[in-house]
């Protein structure tokens, strides 16, 4: 969510007092843009709405010198981001906010430009167009490396009729080739049959900074959610990013992403769903509250007091030369630098039991209480000290702390079993439980009956230890333990067999890529008293390198991949 600075514009004074004539009038607006429209302007617009007449009010003269001021004492291709600043200022912040309107800052649209690498006789699509503020940096682009602008097919698609003016205005303001325009129309619904009535064949690129609109505030997206296969979750950025690639399928898209594309389920699982078709790379953009300037980044290092605000994506198609068939997903990922763990691995919280206190025990108050087996399964300890936790967890481990009478067992009672299918010394002691308080506790409230404890149908076969003052691990969970809500369960998205003579190496290569990680990004939550925490989309970000992949024998993994 970016927005255009009136600081980076010349005579900024001008533009100020422009910005306070207009200002909560979308109309005033609306009579400046058709003021300063030629004849041949409305021709720029494909499905062009009916605009009403010109209106020359008394200060309509006025307020055109300001624009010729402004737009005189700044480059002609800056005319789309003064336009955005005029048109920010005549409309309310709900309104904006209602349809996702964030404008792109130049610098942030000449960096997107540059990662999309366009060449001659390419037909480029911006979603979402705005007052062309991407037109304008790709013409300058062009312009820069003398490239002559008229190889170039630029269609603008937007759904607000009075920025669809704007856009127009802007290209007719700085000669724009004819064959650039405008289509006014709600992109969702624009599909490459409509490119064919307009006589484009192919789409080979598109660049966007969607609108950013939550699931919560978007209209009819139940249709959508289904037709682009995507989480009913997804804010309206993520609809125009899967409509991009399945409907236009281009060869490379640029993207403005929030940061939160990567920390959701629905954003990490979207990127999951594309990789098959592109190759993804992203920069971070930062944003410098004290300077008000806008900064691109490969690495977070440096900007740690900025204000992490959005991405620049680089969807690459990986489409091979024969006959435009895609590499197999698994074969390619080998080749890929930036890989992270979620791509191989599912994170998950452990089991909250509600009150460890009456759900775990040791063998010695297991014994005592008269527990059959039957009822109790087999867990890490909470509270286990580090040093009894080696990066192989395995049975003789785990009978060391039986030993040592730490609480190796969880209670696990039966959730749909008859009272009298119960033993009676279990029964006593649930009504113990009762007695404490115990059902009455948040978790076991939420759970019929309250001593039902569901155990997941997978055990973990890598766990981690997320919350540290040293180095969070991973451990090969090799005594195939339940882990409870101190630990992470790392759910590999491998079957056991491949990777059963491998895991020890696996473990040792994963933490020596998360030590890397925290020294030089900076990873985790870092809390008072050095403190280190890993949430699970946390952890799902970890970058793999090459020793992990081949370790992994990722080359080779279509055939042992889990149905997820």
């Amino acid at each position: 969510m970016l927005g255009v600075s009136e600081s980076s514009l010349l005579n900024a004074e001008s533009l100020k007092d422009l910005s306070n004539s207009i200002r909560g009038d979308r109309e005033a607006f609306l009579q400046l843009m058709l003021s300063l429209c030629r004849k041949q302007t409305f021709n720029r617009i494909a499905n062009c709405p009916t605009y009403p007449l010109r209106i020359i009010t008394p200060d309509l003269k006025e307020k055109l010198d300001l624009i010729r001021h402004v737009t005189d004492s700044n480059l002609p291709i800056e005319i789309s981001s003064i336009l955005s600043v005029l048109y920010e200022s005549a409309t309310g912040k709900d309104y904006r906010k209602g349809h996702g309107q964030y404008f792109t800052p130049s610098v942030i649209a000449e960096e997107a430009v540059k990662r999309l690498e366009l060449r001659n006789g390419e037909t480029v699509i911006d979603p979402g167009c705005g007052t062309g503020i991407l037109a304008m940096a790709i013409l300058r682009e062009f312009a820069n490396k003398s490239i002559d602008t008229n190889t170039i097919t630029y269609l603008g698609i937007e759904n607000d009729a009075l920025l669809a003016l704007s856009a127009a205005v802007a290209l007719e303001w700085i000669d724009a080739p004819r064959s650039w325009q405008v289509v006014y129309a709600n992109f969702l619904l624009f599909t490459a049959k409509h490119l064919e009535n307009m006589g484009i064949s192919k789409v080979d690129a598109v660049i966007a900074n969607p609108p950013f609109v939550r699931f919560h505030r978007l209209a009819g997206r139940d249709n959508l959610k289904e037709k682009l296969g995507i989480s009913k979750l997804s804010g309206l950025h993520l609809f125009f990013l899967a409509h991009s690639a399945r409907s236009l399928m281009p060869s490379r898209m640029v993207f403005i992403l929030p940061p939160e594309m990567y920390t959701t389920n629905y954003g990490s699982n979207m990127l999951r769903k594309l990789a098959h078709l592109y190759d993804f790379a992203k920069k971070e953009i930062y944003y410098d509250g004290r300077h008000h300037e806008y900064t691109v980044a490969e690495a977070p290092s440096n900007h740690v007091k900025d204000q992490l605000v959005g991405t620049i994506a680089l969807f690459r198609s990986i489409s091979t030369a024969k006959g435009g068939d895609h590499t197999p997903y698994k074969q390619r990922l080998a080749e890929r630098p930036d890989m992270t763990l979620e791509f191989f691995a599912k994170v998950h919280r452990g089991i909250s039991t509600g009150a460890n206190s009456f759900f775990v025990l040791t063998d010695e108050l297991a014994e005592k209480l008269g527990i059959p087996p039957v009822y109790l399964k087999k867990i890490i300890p909470p509270r286990t000290e580090r040093e009894l936790l080696p990066d192989v967890f395995d049975d003789q481990d785990w009978e060391k702390l039986r030993s040592l009478n730490r609480p190796c067992w969880l209670l696990c009672l039966p959730g749909q079993a008859s009272p009298h299918e119960i033993p009676t010394q279990v029964k006593q002691y649930i009504r113990t439980g009762e007695r404490q308080g115990v059902h009455l506790r948040p978790t076991c409230l939420n759970r019929n009956p309250w001593y039902y404890i569901r155990i997941p149908s997978k055990i973990p076969e890598v766990v981690f230890t997320y919350i540290s003052r040293r180095y969070p691990k991973f451990i090969y969970n090799k005594t195939r333990a339940l882990n409870l809500t101190n630990l992470l369960g790392v759910y590999l998205r491998l079957t056991s067999n491949s990777l059963s003579d491998k895991m020890k190496e696996l473990v040792e290569l994963l933490n020596e890529d998360l030590r890397k990680w925290i020294d030089e990004d900076h990873a985790g939550r870092n809390y008072v008293g050095g403190l280190v925490k890993f949430e699970p989309r946390d952890l799902e970000r970890l970058p793999i390198s090459k020793s992990v992949l081949k370790c992994l024998g990722i080359t080779s993994l279509d055939s042992c991949l889990r149905k997820e």
